[in-house]
């Protein structure tokens, strides 16, 4: 009986989570996921872009949710080349993104960004 009330307890706690989660999501319009694939050995060049692009974010209502750098161990499955680094972005509005896009320091830094980065994939999405 212990074992049930603590699973019951665990599934309310794991639900509290999710309804969470839920009502934040409930706030932003905007979701960004990136797979950025860097060329060989400018590992560094595509640092020094993170560091000035990545604070600009925030100044079009936007905010940088996750950034990792997945290795083969945490891999489960693929049908792609794992990336060098995967971002998640919020913004409240399109509007917002396209600002940041357009945004003049980042404009100057691209030359960086075009140096570090072979391809990338950019996934939007929308609250649901």
């Amino acid at each position: 009986m212990n074992q049930l009330v603590n699973t019951a307890h665990q599934h309310c706690i794991a639900s509290q989570n999710f309804r969470d989660t839920e009502k934040y999501l409930s706030t932003v319009n905007m979701l960004i996921i990136q797979l950025l694939y860097i060329k060989p050995g400018a590992e560094k060049i595509f640092d020094e872009f993170e560091a000035l692009a990545i604070p600009i974010i925030s100044k079009y209502n936007g905010r940088l949710l996750l950034r990792l750098r997945p290795d083969k161990a945490s891999v489960l499955e693929n049908n792609i080349p794992e990336p060098y680094e995967m971002h998640l972005v919020e913004f409240k509005t399109e509007e917002d993104f396209k600002n940041f896009l357009e945004d003049e320091e980042r404009q100057r830094y691209l030359s960086l960004k075009e140096q570090a980065i072979q391809s990338s994939i950019l996934i939007k999405g929308t609250q649901f």
